[in-house]
C-alpha cells in the first residue's frame, strides 16, 4: 500500500510517498498522480524519502 500526503511550496505541488513501490501498488500511485490538478506552470515534485531503499536482485 502506498500513503501520499500532497502539498504545496510556491509553484509545486509536492507529492510525497510512503511505502514499497511494486508491481502491486503501481496502479494506485498512478491514479493519485492523475487525480493531482496542476496550475499553468506548475511543477510536481515527487518525495521518494518515506520509500525503503531499494536493494540488489
Amino acid at each position: 500500500m502506498i500513503e501520499a500526503l500532497t502539498g504545496l511550496l510556491d509553484s509545486f505541488a509536492v507529492l510525497e510517498i510512503f511505502g514499497e513501490l511494486d508491481h502491486t501498488t503501481a496502479s494506485e500511485l498512478r491514479e493519485r498522480i492523475a487525480a493531482l490538478t496542476l496550475r499553468p506552470g506548475q511543477r510536481l515534485v515527487l518525495g521518494l524519502g518515506g520509500m525503503p531503499a531499494a536493494s540488489p536482485p
